[in-house]
């Protein structure tokens, strides 16, 4: 039995996590970069935001963000990007299946993961929103 390459899918893409919990933004970012992008890191939307308009180090490629937070929340930041910059691609991380209801359409992510996910499942929805 051949083992897995070990291929990282990153090439110095930067991913915009954005997440209220520091445990799971700390966790999710740790997987963004083992997986071989840069990361930066906000606490809500209007971070996020404040991000997107004066990153660290660069451009933003893709923004993955969770759905409940306070401030600004994921659905509402997901629309300002999509009117602001609407080719940068978004993955939606939702907390149950029903956050799904609705986040699809037009002006919606590019992908949705339900959290928990795995590593595989994160860098696969990366390598997605990246490719088109």
């Amino acid at each position: 039995m051949k083992a897995k390459p070990d291929k990282k899918p990153g090439s110095g893409q930067t991913v915009l996590v954005v997440d209220d919990d520091v445990t799971i933004r700390g966790l999710v970012a740790r997987m963004v970069q083992e997986a071989g992008y840069r990361v930066i890191e906000a606490e809500h939307g209007m971070d996020a935001l404040r991000q997107l308009e004066q990153p660290l180090g660069g451009t933003v490629d893709v923004v993955l963000t969770n759905t409940s937070m306070p401030v600004m929340n994921g659905p509402r930041l997901m629309e300002v990007i999509r009117h602001k910059r609407p080719d940068t691609p978004i993955v939606h991380m939702a907390e149950a299946p029903e956050d799904l209801a609705g986040m699809l359409g037009p002006g919606g992510p590019v992908c949705s993961i339900v959290k928990p996910f795995t590593r595989d499942e994160l860098e696969r929805a990366l390598e997605q929103v990246l490719a088109r």
